[in-house]
């Protein structure tokens, strides 16, 4: 092969880098080509939820051949095999069937899953159950009986669940409560962090909400910077579901100031149901809430945004009068949604591979007024497919330098498997930024794995020039070089310190009109 002149070498290197980092696109340093699947157990195994340690150590939680499955990765998607057994935990609750669908870390570290535990056969009985594990993936004997709570609260099996924690170390998770006449309701739990029921909240750990008039599904929960708890889901009213929020005090009792008494019901025009599966709350105190919307008998299906004001009035400055439907696929599921630093709302779900029969992920990000985003993936949309017949995704996690891990299932021959994809964050095609002093900025090899880097970069007009390496909190572990360069190319190479912990690190340039930076990771 003809050797390229180092100028068209650069251009080609610049070129690939950009399109590497393009919004969207998955990342290549994570896991396999910026996917991974995890089998729990030689049966099918589920992830419903996805949560991120402050070390940048990720979590998935879900079933495992029945049972409550959990898995920690390091930051590039290894499994930790300092957690569980080689990174994986599973956890027997009751003497059925048991799933976990949601997941959350405690400040010490801790972390929870909230999910079902079969108690019969007979009408498929459950009930809420919760356990926590040590930051080593041991039960933790300090929390309920061994580590496992189960809440005599009757519960729709198969439906989700949701958990958040409070600042102030207690527990609220959210289910659909059943009877044992036809009917549901929202349900909510409060726990102290021993695990026990906090008789503080509404009078006796539980409060239970009638929304509509047949049938109510809890789906999602998310608590506000007042200490507010807001849940989604849906409510049931002469057999078509529309998104239903509930907003409590922090006592458990309704907040009449929000919806009408505490409550809002939201429907699409000539849908035959809506579910909110998603929710998160701006800074600014307005309410996102993402699902599902099916037409045609259910036969069809597309993603639908819903934002609130803080008072539960739709948001009329999203969509149109506070609602977006897609037209993404001609079926397409939304599961759950976060909002980044710009404001911008990043949904995730799974849909069809044309002609093919088969599901893949699905990602797209709207602007803040609800429109999508084209630059972001293939024309607005990206997809992950994992080679198999199915893959549903369920979860979503902004990292702190901007990525974004989705989390799900994948399945073949009906096995499931954990499955987690990552994709470059980028900027929408709305930013706007003056030409760029430091420009084609590269690491390699990355992951680094022998403490010898290089850094390639180019510098369109003399600068000063700092270069470092910070963690994932922002602190400072090594300064490489401080000085004054002049304008073109250049490559520098670099030795780690021999005590630099593996792990997500973010090489910084620093000029005095630019901070340029990329994420590397430490193995």
């Amino acid at each position: 092969m003809r050797n390229l002149p180092p100028t068209l070498l650069a251009l080609c290197f610049a070129v690939s880098h950009a399109v590497s980092q393009s919004a969207g696109s998955l990342d290549p340093a994570f896991g396999n080509g910026g996917k991974v699947i995890t089998a729990i157990t030689n049966f099918s195994d589920e992830a419903a939820d996805i949560a991120l340690q402050s070390n940048g150590r990720i979590v998935l939680a879900g079933a495992a051949d029945n049972a409550f499955g959990l898995a920690r990765y390091y930051s590039d998607g290894d499994l930790d095999n300092t957690f569980g057994n080689g990174g994986k935990v599973r956890t027997l609750v009751g003497p059925l069937e048991d799933k976990a669908y949601a997941v959350a870390i405690q400040s010490d570290g801790k972390i929870i899953l909230a999910g079902y535990s079969l108690t019969s056969l007979i009408g498929n009985a459950a009930e809420l159950a919760l356990v926590r594990y040590t930051t080593g993936g041991a039960l933790d004997t300090g929390f309920g009986n061994g580590g496992i709570v189960q809440v005599p609260l009757s519960v729709k099996d198969a439906a989700n669940f949701s958990l958040a924690l409070q600042t102030d170390g207690k527990i609220i998770a959210a289910c659909t409560r059943r009877y044992p006449t036809p009917g549901t309701d929202v349900s909510l739990v409060r726990l102290l962090s021993n695990g026990e029921l906090d008789d503080s909240f509404s009078g006796d750990g539980i409060a239970t909400i009638p929304i509509g008039s047949l049938d109510d599904e809890a789906y999602a929960l998310a608590i506000q910077s007042d200490g507010k708890i807001v849940l989604a889901g849906a409510a049931y009213d002469a057999g078509v579901a529309d998104i239903a929020l509930v907003r409590l005090l922090a006592n458990g009792s309704p907040d009449t100031n929000f919806g009408n008494n505490g409550e809002v019901i939201a429907g699409v025009t000539n849908a035959d149901g809506v579910f909110g599966y998603g929710i998160a709350i701006q800074p600014d105190g307005k309410i996102a809430v993402t699902g599902t919307a099916y037409f045609n008998g259910g036969a069809t299906s597309q993603w639908a945004l819903f934002r609130f004001m803080p008072d539960g009035d739709p948001d009329p400055s999203f969509g149109n009068n506070g609602t977006v439907i897609t037209t993404i696929e001609a079926t397409a599921f939304a599961e759950d949604l976060a909002i980044d630093d710009d404001g911008q709302l990043l949904v995730a779900g799974y849909g069809p591979v044309e002609g093919s029969g088969f599901y893949d992920f699905t990602l797209a990000r709207f602007f803040s007024n609800g429109d999508p985003d084209p630059g972001f993936g293939d024309d607005g949309l990206a997809r992950a497919g994992f080679g198999t017949d199915y893959a549903s995704a369920h979860a979503l996690a902004l990292q702190p330098d901007g990525q974004i891990i989705v989390a799900g299932s994948s399945y073949l021959d009906f096995n499931g498997r954990f499955a987690m994809a990552r994709y470059n964050g980028g900027l929408s095609v709305a930013a706007s930024e003056p030409i760029a002093a430091v420009s084609d900025m590269q690491v390699y090899p990355n992951p680094i794995r022998d403490g010898r880097f290089a850094l390639s970069y180019r510098l369109n007009e003399a600068q000063h020039v700092k270069i470092s390496l910070v963690d994932m909190q922002g602190r400072l572990t090594t300064l490489f070089l401080n000085e004054k360069q002049s304008q073109g190319a250049s490559t520098r190479y670099f030795n780690l310190p021999s005590n630099t912990p593996n792990g997500m690190y973010t090489l910084q340039m620093t000029t005095p009109s630019q901070l340029a930076q990329v994420k590397v990771v430490v193995k």
